[in-house]
C-alpha cells in the first residue's frame, strides 16, 4: 500500500522532516494496481497499474515516430519547416517523439497501449531523433518502415502505470519500471492466472537494456 504524504511526514527536535518517494512509491502513487483482466472492463477512465508481457507493435497510419511543438507536447504538421501545431504554434527545428501502439497480455487477456517518447526510449535505449537518423542513413525515409530495433520492445515483462481510456479500449503508459522485485511484487498480489505468462524474474534481475 502506498503511503500517503501525511504518512511520510516525521517528527524531529528540530521540526517535521519530509521523506521523500521512493521511485516505487511514486510509480503507484495516485494509482489503482489490479491486473490487466479488472483494467479491460473498467467503466470510466482510470490510472493504473499492473504486470503485462509485450507482446507485438500493432503498426498505424502515423508510424513510430511524430514531430512535436517546441511551445507544447502537440504534433506538428509539415513537410518543410516551419512545422505547425493544431495551435498555430511555429516550430523551425525537427523534434522527433516516438509513438507506438504495442499490444500487451496478461494470462489470457490482451490489450492496445499507447507507448509513448520516454517509455520508448527506455526500452529501445536509444532516442527517437538518434534511430531516425538512423534510418536515414540506410535510406529509409517512411515513418511506414519501423526499424529492426523495435523486435526489442516484445517478449518483456514489465510492470506499467497507465490510464485506461474506456472511450478508446487502451492504455496510454505513464511510466514503465522493469526492476524484478518491484515486478514480482505487483504480479504476486494478483490471483493465479491474471498475471503475465512468463515465470517471476529473479530477485536481482532486470530487463536487459539495449546496448
Amino acid at each position: 500500500v502506498t503511503e500517503t504524504p501525511s504518512q511520510m511526514m516525521s517528527q524531529s527536535s528540530g521540526g517535521s522532516q519530509f521523506t521523500p518517494y521512493t521511485t516505487e512509491q511514486k510509480f503507484t502513487h495516485n494509482a489503482e494496481v489490479m491486473p490487466l483482466s479488472k483494467i479491460v472492463q473498467l467503466a470510466e477512465d482510470t490510472k493504473c497499474v499492473t504486470v503485462v508481457d509485450t507482446v507485438k507493435i500493432k503498426p498505424n497510419k502515423s508510424g513510430w515516430y511524430y514531430l512535436t511543438c517546441y511551445k507544447c507536447p502537440k504534433q506538428c504538421f509539415g513537410d518543410a519547416p516551419p512545422y505547425r501545431c493544431v495551435d498555430k504554434h511555429e516550430t523551425e527545428t525537427e523534434i522527433i517523439r516516438y509513438k507506438m501502439d504495442i499490444e500487451v497480455a496478461a494470462g489470457d487477456v490482451k490489450a492496445t497501449c499507447v507507448f509513448w517518447d520516454r517509455e520508448c526510449a527506455q526500452l529501445l535505449g536509444i532516442s527517437a531523433s538518434d534511430l531516425r537518423a538512423e534510418m536515414l542513413g540506410i535510406g529509409i525515409t517512411n515513418p511506414l518502415v519501423y526499424p529492426v530495433q523495435m523486435d526489442e520492445i516484445t517478449g518483456r515483462t514489465i510492470a506499467v502505470k497507465l490510464k485506461w481510456q474506456v472511450k478508446w479500449k487502451t492504455g496510454s503508459v505513464m511510466a514503465i519500471h522493469d526492476g524484478g522485485d518491484f515486478v514480482n511484487e505487483i504480479q504476486s498480489s494478483f490471483p493465479p492466472g491474471d498475471g503475465p505468462q512468463g515465470n517471476l524474474i529473479k530477485s536481482d534481475e532486470t530487463i536487459a537494456k539495449s546496448e
